[in-house]
């Protein structure tokens, strides 16, 4: 026979009796809030705040993406805990699932254990309580108070087999981006957590044994005071350094001699449309939103006179005849000379994909793109599939020998 156990029942929220509020922890709680929105308001000073929660840990910064924007439902419970477990510890431990077995939480097995959570085939029905309490059934609560009895009763029915702290802690920030509160979770109160381990659980503990919700709630408070007000305070320092060096680092000045603000000195794009049977140049479009000189944009209709042009050999030569040296911009001219390279490695991929073109695109690879970076070098893998599967095409299609000599010959290129 099996070891019996007692299991702890939850009782389902809200609070009954009502929360004692004394003077002292209705301060404390006006306080927390207070610091939330020193928090909310030095967030969007910051340019990625998924950054700076990475400083404190990974996967809440991973996780920030799922919390964002998102209601708490039992499956997003499971969602975010199949994404947690599997890069940490606890991956063999069913992520993504409720538990169908019973946990506990100290001790060797139940009957030795400091505290065994409903059993498991209790678990929905608390789960589902807890979901409507958030969801402000039977009664709307002010949303600190929400997430400071939610994650009390989440780590109660501890529903997974692991993960509970971490998934209980996030769904503190859950609530509070949810609510508003907060436009990004950076508040990350788990650090406060576990230095306090020891006084956590006992007060954990005395909300479940004693109804002692009035502790846990001071010492809530008191996390979201001091973890808001250390992430405001490492902010400013985040930002203030920023500046500090974008100042120093980026000291921008003119050909006269006088400085500029920060900032980008060139800032160019170029778009070409181009027709995929010929491959001509059908359409150019040069936009210079960032430059050095009034003058650059002088350049930007000469480069209309490439339009009809084929990618071709001689095109690199053409194009530094029409748009190079004085009549042109130097930094344009090198990034359409990238371009044309990528646009015949995109267009050899889409006729790799066609049926009977097997002689055309190796045309264009002996002919463009052999030795024009590293993955067309020419004894690297890429070319090396390219050339058997020409090989064996031949075999099959024609009866002939296979010809090693294909992609083995000089290259055609252009010179300038």
């Amino acid at each position: 026979m099996g070891e019996k156990a007692r299991a702890f029942v939850p009782a389902p929220p809200p609070p009954h009796p009502p929360i004692d509020w004394t003077p002292a922890l209705r301060s404390k709680f006006d306080q927390a809030l207070l610091a939330l929105g020193r928090l909310d308001s030095v967030s969007t000073l910051l340019p990625d705040t998924s950054l700076f929660l990475f400083m404190y840990v990974r996967n809440e910064a991973v996780l920030s993406s799922m919390i964002e924007g998102t209601q708490p439902s039992l499956r997003l419970f499971r969602e975010i805990h199949g994404v947690l477990l599997p890069k940490g510890r606890g991956g063999n431990q069913t992520p993504g699932e409720f538990r169908r077995s019973q946990n506990w939480i100290g001790g060797t097995r139940p009957g030795n254990a400091a505290f065994v959570p409903p059993p498991a085939e209790e678990l929905l029905a608390y789960m589902s309580k807890l979901a409507l309490f958030l969801h402000d059934q039977p009664e709307p609560i002010p949303v600190l108070l929400k997430a400071a009895l939610a994650h009390v009763q989440f780590e109660t029915i501890h529903p997974f087999l692991d993960g509970n702290g971490r998934l209980g802690r996030l769904l503190i920030a859950l609530l509070l981006c949810e609510q508003k509160v907060l436009r990004q979770p950076m508040l990350y109160i788990s650090l406060y957590f576990k230095t306090h381990r020891q006084y956590y659980y006992e007060l954990l503990n005395n909300v479940r044994l004693a109804g002692d919700r009035e502790a846990w709630l001071d010492f809530f408070a008191e996390a979201v005071i001091v973890t808001a007000t250390q992430a405001v305070e490492t902010a400013q320092q985040l930002i203030d350094l920023s500046s500090q060096d974008r100042d120093r680092i980026i000291a921008n000045f003119s050909h006269t001699g006088d400085r500029r603000p920060p900032g980008n000195i060139h800032h160019m794009f170029i778009r070409l449309l181009i027709e995929i049977a010929s491959i001509r140049i059908v359409k150019v479009e040069v936009e210079m939103p960032g430059i050095p000189h009034q003058d650059c944009p002088q350049t930007i209709p000469v480069f209309d006179k490439l339009k009809g042009m084929r990618i071709a050999p001689g095109f690199t030569s053409k194009v530094r005849h029409i748009i190079g040296g004085p009549r042109g911009c130097a930094h344009l001219t090198g990034l359409l000379m990238a371009m044309a390279s990528a646009a015949i490695q995109g267009l050899w991929t889409y006729r790799a994909r066609e049926p009977h073109q097997d002689e055309i695109i190796n045309a264009m690879a002996n002919d463009y793109l052999i030795d024009t970076c590293r993955v067309w070098r020419r004894d690297g893998p890429l070319v090396e599939s390219v050339r058997k599967r020409h090989d064996e095409l031949e075999v099959i299609e024609r009866g002939a020998p296979i010809n090693y000599k294909f992609l083995t010959g000089p290259c055609r290129s252009d010179s300038a």
